[in-house]
């Protein structure tokens, strides 16, 4: 039997609670927290089978028999706890931008691709202009680290410091050097850089970490305090970088990891994938996934969750 907990008990705290009681039958909602629980709320959750009700959401979070936490408050109450955050110093961003643009006609880093119209508008600039959206709100400068390649690195660095860090505090932003990898074709087999060196790559976005890490930034994140890392890529210039509401949300699910992702528009459509097999389970004790899959994924969880890990469910 899982065992549940529900934050918010409003109206679609209320659908959801409904839902799992009737059409769930191996779920059971252990707590239900809302910082507004009245006397009606906690009798209708007890008349609905729930063991608990609470006002404080962290009994959720701190129990280790509840799998699965279902985030139903509104989305207004996420953005303030990430604020507060921010402002304490402990968000930071990291910028994967270790590949070159040439699939984009561009022999140089990605991030400095040109896609304005009637002005010039770069992809580091608006990447910056998004992060400055979160400072502006917090009032306070999210510690950036950029990611770079031994091929891209120093004209990255040069085209920040020429347009003077497109606003951002320069004292906030950190880059270091992913590792490379040789570079092969789809049979294995490995290109030449000369006769007498192969050629390299960088080792994908998956190495950001370690090469982090090599970089001695690790250090440095821990010395300044910082807790949470939203790690993002070049390529998506609409992206929302240490969106509150994201973050918040993250934190008040108490979850070790959260992924926001968007619905493929065809199948055929070549963009990533998010993985949901097994292995994406590994290196997480919760993980922070939509509200509209929690049937699917309570289903999932009985045959796939290891012993010592949580399944954090939120929606946005």
């Amino acid at each position: 039997m899982i065992k549940v907990g529900i934050i918010g008990a409003g109206r679609i705290g209320r659908v959801h609670i409904t839902s799992i009681t009737t059409r769930v039958p191996d779920a059971v909602i252990k707590t239900v927290a809302d910082p507004f629980l009245n006397d009606e709320t906690a009798a209708w959750a007890k008349s609905m089978g729930v063991e608990h009700t609470t006002k404080d959401y962290k009994e959720i979070i701190n129990d280790p028999e509840i799998a699965a936490v279902l985030i139903c408050s509104s989305t207004d109450t996420h953005s303030p706890i990430s604020v507060e955050a921010i402002k304490a110093g402990k968000v930071a961003a990291v910028l994967l931008a270790g590949g070159q643009g040439t699939r984009l006609g561009l022999d140089k880093p990605k991030g400095t691709l040109n896609v304005g119209i009637n002005k010039d508008l770069f992809l580091f600039e608006q990447l910056i202009n998004n992060l400055l959206d979160v400072v502006n709100q917090s009032g306070a400068y999210v510690p950036l680290y950029i990611m770079t390649s031994d091929k891209n690195n120093n004209d990255t660095v040069a085209f920040f410091e020429e347009h003077n860090f497109f606003g951002y505090d320069k004292d906030y932003v950190k880059f270091f050097i992913q590792s490379m990898a040789p570079s092969v074709d789809y049979n294995g087999k490995l290109y030449m850089e000369s006769t007498d060196s192969l050629a390299m790559s960088p080792n994908g976005n998956g190495g950001w970490f370690t090469s982090l890490i090599d970089a001695g930034l690790d250090k440095d994140m821990e010395s300044k305090g910082i807790e949470l890392v939203n790690v993002f890529a070049v390529d998506n210039i609409l992206q929302r970088i240490a969106d509150p509401s994201f973050v918040g949300a993250t934190i008040l699910s108490g979850a070790d990891c959260g992924s926001k992702v968007v619905r493929k528009c065809a199948p055929d459509e070549k963009v990533g994938v998010e993985n949901q097999s097994q292995e994406c389970y590994i290196w997480q004790k919760k993980i922070l996934i939509s509200v509209f899959q929690i049937a699917l994924w309570l289903e999932m969880v009985k045959m796939i969750l290891l012993p010592e890990m949580q399944l954090v469910a939120g929606a946005y």
